[in-house]
């Protein structure tokens, strides 16, 4: 019999373990793939945080996407040592940032940087309660039927508000999509593992990488996770009676900020600004303001070098 290969993280501890081959590619990584496939939850989410922090935006839209790369970063502890301790950073912080997305569609429609304290305290109360009962039971199905009923929640109430308050359809339904769509791979890697892993033992080295449906699931939930901050993003400015622009940084990363004018000192909004008679100080749509700029289906959008 093969000796088991526990690499430096030694025996998992997990009360999980994914369908990639432990160990496979490297010692220092227990499940390669699983772990760098993270990246998307981790580098575009903290960049978008930085930028909005700069370009001034509500703290709301700062910790949605802060909570993104968090979970982001708890995965790539779990998936790199499989130890029980890291299982904990990835999950339960999967549970706060639903929370806070949460939050953010039912305040849709709040004052600007007005914190509703009962909302965030019954949120809180949601959370240390999931905590506590997690730790105690230690049994992945509280974890996934805690998740599944607030993830559930949250969509719901996405689609709600976005048939309410004129969002953007086509940024629901990317989102919607691409979550799913990982979500599938992620059921079928957890029930057919047995059979991916024959097929992927027959396969090239070069292919066998794209078997990793975890790894997928990864990819397409967190893309799909930060399309919906930029549609709750969108959807909260257009709320506040700004013109949410979605803007490209980095020729990569997609981020929604204010289309606003601002003179002396004083924030003009698009809407108003063309109601004024003065033909002198009137402003140009952002098709003549943003020289390279577009629109899709009602998202103004452009890029930036």
């Amino acid at each position: 019999m093969a000796p088991v290969n526990y690499g430096i993280w030694g025996k998992p501890t997990a009360t999980l373990d994914w369908c990639e081959e432990n160990y496979i590619v490297t010692q220092f990584v227990a499940e390669f793939w699983n772990t760098i496939s993270n990246w998307i939850m981790i580098i575009p989410p903290l960049l978008a945080a930085h930028l909005s922090w700069r370009k001034k935006m509500e703290f709301r839209i700062i910790a949605s996407y802060l909570s993104v790369g968090f979970v982001g970063i708890g995965s790539l502890g779990f998936h790199c040592t499989l130890i029980y301790k890291m299982q904990l950073m990835d999950e339960l912080p999967m549970i706060y940032g639903t929370c806070i997305l949460l939050y953010g569609m039912l305040e849709i429609k709040s004052k600007e940087n007005k914190m509703n304290t009962e909302l965030t305290f019954f949120l809180f109360v949601i959370s240390v309660f999931t905590t506590i009962m997690y730790v105690i039971v230690q049994n992945p199905l509280f974890f996934q039927w805690s998740y599944g009923i607030l993830a559930g929640s949250l969509f719901g109430l996405t689609f709600y508000n976005c048939k309410r308050y004129n969002g953007s359809v086509p940024l629901v339904l990317l989102s919607t999509l691409s979550y799913g769509f990982g979500f599938i791979l992620w059921n079928i890697d957890n029930n057919f593992c047995p059979q991916i892993r024959t097929a992927r033992a027959l396969l090239p080295e070069f292919v066998k990488p794209v078997t990793q449906l975890h790894a997928w699931w990864h990819t397409l939930a967190g893309g799909g996770t930060y399309i919906s901050v930029l549609y709750s993003s969108h959807l909260r400015l257009k709320c506040l009676g700004h013109q949410p622009l979605l803007k490209i940084y980095y020729h990569f990363l997609p981020i929604i900020e204010k289309n606003d004018v601002v003179r002396n000192g004083t924030a003009i909004h698009k809407n108003d600004d063309n109601n004024n008679n003065n033909t002198n100080d009137k402003i140009n749509t952002s098709k003549t303001i943003y020289a390279n700029g577009k629109h899709l289906n009602g998202v103004t959008f452009t890029r930036m070098k």
